[in-house]
């Protein structure tokens, strides 16, 4: 042991260092000071045994009085740093933290608010809301849980309702939320929170896009061959109308009349785009604002 640390002769000097090992079943242990020096130490050394001997770990900060030994220094009037031993209890403490057990809920609660009562929040759709709408509440409500399933959540929070009278005098129930998964601690569950096995913004963020990217078919593709034929017909019997008159006129004016409308039927549908995967219909995912 280097003489370094030595006190001077009628002077008590005040190491500080780190434990760098402790066997708690010996009580025993080793200490690196700043100074670099391996400087042995006991439980027994504690100036607070109550209050130190807990905080007794790995990487805990100390500070300690040097005493000569046959086999050289050891550290007396030994004291923890409390605020070194709980942050070297940290990582441990959020490790274990990292494995706990979820066990998932087996419905899909909607939450008005926050996750709460004995859920915990383990990911969340944060930059995406469902909205749905039904004439039946019900339905609504079933759509609403749905759709967030389809990404993989099983659970909704900050869920708002609101309603309004229709075209028909029917109620419109409106529904949305934000989409999330959830757990309640409990020794049987089977996952953790490191081990969710998806990223629900990701999986969101393609069904949005996949929904954005989702165009009408052309009106062309929507006629057919009939209704071609129909017009044609049409401009035939027009053009006998000279020799025939009125008659030719009319079964013209009517099959022209039939054509007429199968194109604005087809136009009609064209403003509505195709049904994605899914319990959609007029159900959407919306990024927050």
């Amino acid at each position: 042991m280097s003489f370094e640390l030595e006190a001077p002769a009628g002077k008590s000097v005040r190491h500080r260092g780190c434990i760098v090992s402790y066997v708690p079943e010996k009580g025993c242990g080793y200490i690196k000071s700043q100074d670099g020096h391996a400087v042995s130490f006991n439980a027994a050394a504690l100036a607070d045994p109550v209050q130190d001997a807990s905080r007794l770990k790995d990487g805990a900060q100390v500070s300690f009085e040097l005493v000569p030994t046959p086999d050289g220094y050891a550290a007396a009037n030994l004291r923890v740093d409390q605020d070194a031993a709980v942050a070297a209890a940290a990582p441990a403490a959020s490790a274990r933290a990292a494995e706990i057990c979820y066990q998932v809920p087996d419905n899909i609660p909607l939450f008005e608010g926050p996750v709460g009562g004995a859920f915990e929040l383990l990911s969340e759709a944060s930059d995406f809301c469902v909205r749905v709408s039904d004439v039946s509440l019900d339905a609504a409500r079933d759509r609403l849980r749905a759709l967030a399933a389809s990404i993989g959540a099983n659970a909704l929070h900050s869920v708002k309702y609101t309603f309004n009278e229709g075209r028909r005098g029917q109620t419109i129930h409106h529904f949305e939320g934000v989409p999330c998964f959830v757990g309640r601690q409990s020794e049987s569950g089977t996952i953790t929170r490191a081990g969710v096995p998806f990223d629900l913004n990701h999986r969101a963020q393609e069904y949005f896009e996949r929904m954005q990217s989702t165009q009408p078919l052309p009106v062309k593709s929507r006629l057919t061959r009939l209704d071609v034929v129909v017009l044609g017909l049409s401009l035939f019997f027009f053009a006998l109308s000279r020799f025939w008159g009125l008659v030719s006129l009319g079964i013209g004016a009517l099959f022209m009349v039939v054509f007429v409308f199968r194109v604005l039927t087809v136009l009609s549908h064209g403003r509505e785009k195709p049904k994605a995967e899914g319990p959609q219909d007029n159900s959407i995912f919306r990024r927050r604002r």
